[in-house]
């Protein structure tokens, strides 16, 4: 077989990028939420005139604007924006172009509102026609050359151009009143996120904004928003249809992945983000300015306007003994590469809203390095206070029937040591990070679901522990490798990986879906996989490690309508025990832990398809011996012996933490489900 494909296989180097979210480093990186919604569309065919409209619809709704629609980038955005002014959706009009013989083509702009991108005009068959000077633009300027051959007015936003150009309000006023669209190019111009609405709601007729920057879409994506008209027009230029837009086709798989990102970017808490970006610039700058020859400040708004803020490193080479411009190259030359923007010979920039969670340290780390100092950050350093937390006392207590147990006192001590638990957002994964950090890890809960995952950690550090979050799709293997590599790159070393991520499937085998089976498997079988492979290498670098993994009563007795579950937990067992003989002879362990029915979210989310969920949930309870459900905290103490030292001679086996559910025969409700993320 192969290898899976990934940047590794190609001989291409990851970037941790503390840039800007540039087209030339791809943009930002997708959040597991768009992965699945570009990985549902793919899974079949669909009338794309439909799809178009209805997503087009949905991000009007969701945006407070007329209408909408996807493009491929920004700046095919504009493309279609010229074609649809000047042709307002005619199909005569339409075939004229680009030539457009009789056709409004000029396309006004201030001229310190000149950018690179405006080309995308030209491409389309509009000429610009510029006004005013780089310093300012007077009113009469625009006035004067409004008329029959103008198709629109260009207006760029961003707080970096010029300020003497006409503002908004004063570019509409006048256009409007010669009948004359206003398209506001506002790529860049996310946060704040009140510009999805604003632009248009200050009278602009279409606002346009890259899907790959600010909202973690695709980064082939274009969001147009707007009047209803222009769309319309829009959609009547583009793909499908066989017209010269058509080299701008945009995938079914980049409208869902956009939709989701702008679902997604709306629910954001944003003053949180920008509050956590101000953190991270403050620290770098305390850190970077001890450097001998070092100055650190931090720059806002950023490269493109936006008020988000960065950090200015000066460097002053006779102190340093090193310039800016060596050391941006230096960055660049290390494996993942780290790109930084650099600012002439004497210095750089660079930024935390482009990082994953983590990035910042190994970016300041990398830093230092070049100029001699250690690096600030690393696991079990001596002294480290939160590397040495140690467990409040006390023995372990039996689960009984009431399971009281609380993790923290349990004899098992971890400190110093690096846990990654992927799916720990909720369910046995929170408990299990949380045990863990009281155990002394420090902890990486890693999960798509930032809002819970979040939670998680923030309830750990209140508690005194220490832990925080990555973004990760367990299902893909680029992702689950820059996790890997990053916790690397940020702690030095990596001890314990509980591979808990999981999700549950209800379909009979002759109704499951390809995209449901592909889903199913992907995450609970391959993802499980991915996650322990990259482990694996890193453990075996290292010469120690152990892996835990959340497994099922499914994968030896199930129930109908559970094909794809059942058939993804028989795969972990098989999966557990293939790993164990291979890294045994390395010293690293491998088992897995067998819950029953656990009360997580999961399985509240399953029992309220019942006619009576209270009794569902009551029987559940009573097809254990022990006669109710099962902890989390409880499974997570499970996690901790198998990952302990007091199980050094436990390997390739599984553990059933199950209630006694698999010692009685067969006499109640159907198996339910109980792993994963939930």
């Amino acid at each position: 077989m192969p290898e899976p494909l990934s940047y590794a296989s190609l001989g291409v180097r990851r970037v941790i990028n503390a840039a800007a979210t540039l087209t030339a480093l791809g943009g930002s990186v997708m959040p597991g939420e768009v992965v699945e919604a570009m990985r549902m569309a793919a899974s079949s065919h669909v009338d794309m005139h439909e799809l178009q409209a209805a997503v087009g619809a949905e991000l009007a709704r969701l945006t407070h604007n007329e209408a909408g629609y996807v493009s491929t980038g920004a700046a095919a955005g504009l493309a279609l924006s010229v074609l649809a002014c000047a042709t307002k959706g005619d199909p005569a009009a339409i075939s004229q172009m680009p030539r457009g013989h009789g056709l409004p083509t000029d396309v006004v702009m201030h001229c310190g509102h000149r950018i690179p991108y405006d080309r995308a005009v030209e491409l389309a068959g509009g000429r610009i026609v510029q006004i005013g000077n780089a310093i300012q633009t007077f009113g009469w300027e625009l006035e004067a050359v409004l008329g029959t051959s103008t198709a629109m007015v260009l207006w760029v936003a961003g707080s970096h151009l010029s300020p003497g150009t006409l503002d908004l309000a004063e570019t509409v006023r006048i256009a409007h009143a010669r009948g004359i669209p206003v398209v506001v190019d506002a790529a860049a111009q996310l946060p704040p996120v009140e510009n999805l609405w604003a632009f248009t709601q200050a009278g602009a007729d279409l606002a346009l904004f890259s899907g790959g920057k600010a909202l973690r879409g695709p980064q082939s994506t274009g969001l147009v928003l707007g009047r209803a008209t222009l769309i319309e027009a829009i959609r009547a230029n583009g793909a499908p249809h066989q017209r010269l837009a058509r080299a701008m086709k945009v995938g079914k798989e980049e409208m869902l992945g956009l939709l989701a990102a702008v679902r997604r970017y709306l629910a954001i808490d944003h003053p949180a983000e920008q509050s956590a970006w101000e953190a991270t610039v403050a620290r770098w700058s305390a850190e970077l300015s001890r450097l001998p020859g070092v100055t650190a400040a931090r720059a806002y708004p950023n490269e493109a306007g936006q008020p988000s803020p960065r950090l200015h490193v000066g460097v002053d080479a006779a102190r340093a003994g090193v310039t800016g411009a060596e050391v941006v190259e230096r960055l660049w030359q290390r494996d993942p590469r780290i790109a930084v923007a650099a600012d002439g010979e004497n210095g750089f920039f660079i930024t935390p809203d482009t990082l994953a969670p983590g990035e910042d340290h190994a970016v300041l780390d990398a830093i230092r390095d070049q100029f001699g100092a250690p690096a600030g950050r690393r696991a079990g350093r001596p002294g480290d206070p939160a590397r040495h937390r140690r467990p409040s006392g006390g023995s372990r207590r039996s689960g009984g029937k009431d399971g009281a147990m609380n993790p923290a006192q349990a004899t098992f001590n971890f400190t110093g040591q690096v846990v990654c638990v992927s799916g720990g957002a909720t369910g046995i994964g929170a408990a299990s990070a949380a045990a863990f950090a009281a155990a002394g890890a420090h902890v990486i809960v890693a999960d798509i679901a930032a809002d819970d995952a979040l939670r998680t950690v923030s309830g750990i550090i209140a508690a005194g522990g220490d832990a925080r979050y990555v973004s990760c799709d367990v299902a893909d293997s680029d992702a689950v490798d820059a996790m890997m590599d990053g916790i690397l790159a940020t702690e030095g070393r990596l001890d314990v990986v509980h591979a808990n991520a999981g999700l549950e499937s209800t379909s009979a085998a002759t109704d499951v879906s390809l995209a449901e089976w592909h889903r199913v498997i992907g995450v609970n079988l391959t993802g499980v996989f991915l996650v322990c492979r990259s482990g694996l290498r890193h453990m075996y670098r290292q010469g120690s490690g152990v892996l835990v993994i959340t497994s099922s009563p499914h994968a030896l007795a199930t129930v109908p309508d559970a094909a794809a579950y059942a058939a993804s937990k028989g795969g972990v067992h098989a999966l557990t025990r293939a790993l164990a003989l291979e890294a045994a002879p390395r010293g690293i362990r491998v088992n897995a832990l067998v819950p029953g029915t656990i009360d997580t979210p999961m399985v509240h989310r399953e029992i309220q398809v019942a006619a009576d969920p209270a009794a569902q949930l009551a029987r559940l309870a009573a097809s254990h011996p022990l006669g109710r459900l099962g902890r989390p905290e409880e499974l997570a103490s499970v996690a901790l012996f198998l990952a302990s030292d007091a199980a050094s001679f436990i390997t390739g086996t599984t553990v059933h933490a199950d209630g006694g559910l698999m010692a009685a025969l067969p006499s109640g409700p159907a198996l339910p489900y109980n792993t994963g993320a939930s």
